[in-house]
């Protein structure tokens, strides 16, 4: 019993470790719950808001990949920032992105889909809300 325990931890362990990173350190932020697509004046203006379970999530922020390719005019980006080091409070803490400015955006983009480590969620350009959710594991 005390095998199974402890094969049971190692795997909750491994599952929660981040499945992806950028060369600046940044990881994919643990969950993302709702985002803006907004376009004006040949701009197209990103944000997320989203929960991670610890505090001490820093710095997150919309991250649009160098050359970005679009299906059926659905563009992805990922929302990412800085876990935290060292001890944590265990708690629901909420971000918010700043607005990220995107200039000649694709002209075929219909939606964003928003990446996070836990889950994904599409988002129409024009919309500002939770979209619409998956999961990403």
């Amino acid at each position: 019993m005390r095998v199974l325990a402890a094969a049971l931890i190692f795997s909750a362990v491994t599952l929660a470790t981040p499945a992806a990173a950028d060369p600046y350190g940044r990881v994919l932020a643990p969950f993302v719950d709702g985002g803006s697509v907004q376009a004006a004046n040949g701009v197209l203006t990103l944000t997320a808001n989203g929960h991670a379970m610890t505090g001490g999530w820093s710095s997150v922020v919309v991250v649009i990949p160098p050359n970005p390719q679009g299906v059926g005019g659905t563009y992805t980006v990922t929302v990412e920032g800085y876990a935290p080091s060292g001890p944590t409070t265990m708690a629901l803490t909420p971000f918010q992105t700043n607005p990220l400015g995107w200039p000649n955006y694709p002209a075929d983009l219909k939606a964003v889909r928003f990446i996070s480590d836990g889950n994904m969620i599409l988002v129409p350009l024009g919309s500002s809300s939770g979209g619409t959710t998956g999961n990403t594991q």
